[in-house]
């Protein structure tokens, strides 16, 4: 199978009526992973230098013009995802999350914050506080585990300090770089799991190959899907999470050029210095700087051109030209 067989892919994940931003918030991080989910450590130092409190306050302020004026009361759900980095480190945190909660949008907004759980235990007991008996808003925290940083007891005991809170959720995240990562994801489901979300993360920049046993079993993860339809009717099912990573580049030797997708229709990515684009911060589809540029709500899908796609995660439709 190779691009000329494949009529589309998708992933409905996300429902009608449902709009998402991904704001990648800082790409500081007081953790130094080798294997870092968010790709090269050495270029988010360097990206990082520019940042400012100053600039994220006008980016903040810039991201609410576009929420009050172009989703609305056209959208039901607004899924907001704070990444980086490590966002729970920065001192304005609050004052961003303060911010978004009382913008005007009249729907639910679903934030999604991804975290390595360094964040001392006051800083998670005031996001408990400020999310406590909100109307419209929901937070979910992803609590990643890295064992060469965290301590297990302590990692879950703050865990316990955000679950089954009120209009806030929690789920476990195993970053999985090899086959021994996933021996360590099915203890934690077996420990844990009647009291949290416990989920695997396969990581883009693998130290070692997994075997073709994970890869299967990655597979079958009925929550993870994405579907390719190829000319001969057939339908292929993929993890959405590891699919243009492991499956798709590896395989079928697919890349998006040619095809037309409707990332950024229904979804933006916002970079830490204000950049937006379609999808993740992939060039060929930057639509201009935040600060400096009327971006507009996107309305019509586009041909891509790049050579290996790196927004699945934005859940999009893809169909040959």
């Amino acid at each position: 199978m190779n691009n000329s067989d494949i009529v589309r892919i998708e992933n409905k994940i996300i429902k009608k009526g449902t709009y998402v931003i991904r704001w990648n918030v800082t790409r500081v991080c007081n953790y130094n992973c080798d294997f870092c989910i968010q790709g090269n450590k050495e270029q988010h130092i360097k990206d990082s230098k520019n940042e400012s409190l100053d600039l994220r306050n006008n980016i903040l302020d810039k991201i609410i013009l576009y929420i009050e004026n172009n989703l609305n009361s056209k959208y039901d759900i607004l899924h907001f995802y704070l990444i980086g980095g490590e966002v729970t480190i920065l001192k304005d945190i609050f004052n961003i999350m303060n911010k978004l909660i009382n913008c005007k949008f009249d729907g639910l907004i679903k934030f999604n914050i991804t975290t390595n759980m360094s964040a001392d235990k006051k800083i998670l007991k005031q996001f408990v506080k400020m999310f406590k008996k909100l109307k419209n808003r929901e937070i979910n925290f992803s609590c990643s585990y890295y064992k060469a940083y965290t301590n297990e007891k302590e990692f879950i005991n703050k865990v316990k300090i955000l679950n089954n809170k009120q209009n806030i959720k929690t789920t476990i995240n195993i970053p999985l770089i090899e086959d021994i990562d996933y021996d360590l994801y099915l203890d934690f489901k077996n420990k844990y799991s009647k009291n949290f979300k416990v989920e695997f993360v396969p990581i883009r920049n693998y130290k070692k190959s997994i075997s073709d046993k994970v890869k299967n079993e990655l597979n079958k993860n009925p929550s993870n899907r994405i579907m390719v339809v190829t000319k001969d009717g057939k339908a292929h099912y993929f993890s959405k999470t590891n699919i243009f990573s492991m499956s798709i580049n590896k395989t079928h030797n697919f890349n998006p050029s040619g095809f037309i997708c409707d990332a950024g229709i229904n979804s933006i990515a916002i970079s830490n210095i204000g950049d937006v684009y379609r999808c993740n911060e992939n060039i060929n589809t930057k639509l201009g700087n935040i600060l400096n540029d009327n971006i507009c709500k996107i309305t019509k899908k586009f041909i891509c051109n790049a050579k290996s796609c790196n927004c699945s995660t934005l859940y999009k439709v893809i169909e040959k030209k």
